[in-house]
């Protein structure tokens, strides 16, 4: 199966309230075995599962955003345009300055400046605070690159050819 085949069959997986798990076991031990543990976030965990399955090298990913832009950028895999199969990652921005938070999903189609991804722990509104595995539509344009508040789109680590 392709990276957007593994991520799509997800689509609709529920978390139990509070990062504490997830309603259907058999995802909730796909979660725990990429390394998901009680009470953490877990978009980036959804991502290291999908690629996992996709049978591409993982060792990049990282449940942190910040780790992961680091790690991705020393190894050269660090870009800023989509592409199919690729991670998406976004850093939280308060008043111009980053956070700590971010957030990670997968981009399942590219056309032109637009994309869509699947995304762990969002909602079908969007968000890095969520409940579910969701399919959102979002576009590159300038603003998303330097948004003072939110979500900032920081670039992408592209999958094994």
């Amino acid at each position: 199966m392709s990276i957007k085949e593994i991520a799509l069959k997800y689509v609709g997986q529920k978390e139990i309230s509070g990062n504490r798990g997830f309603v259907e076991k058999e995802f909730d031990k796909k979660m725990r075995s990429v390394g998901f543990y009680t009470g953490a976030p877990w978009c980036g965990f959804f991502a290291k599962l999908v690629w996992s399955e996709a049978g591409q090298d993982t060792r990049l990913l990282r449940a942190s955003s910040r780790q992961l832009i680091s790690k991705a950028s020393k190894a050269g895999n660090w870009h800023a345009e989509p592409k199919k199969g690729a991670v998406v990652v976004w850093a939280t921005f308060k008043n111009g300055k980053r956070q700590t938070t971010g957030h990670i999903g997968i981009v399942t189609d590219v056309n032109g400046s637009k994309y869509s991804t699947v995304e762990g722990n969002t909602t079908d509104k969007g968000g890095r605070e969520g409940i579910m595995v969701a399919i959102r539509h979002r576009e590159i344009r300038p603003e998303v690159w330097r948004t003072e508040n939110g979500l900032r789109l920081m670039g992408f680590v592209y999958p094994n050819e």
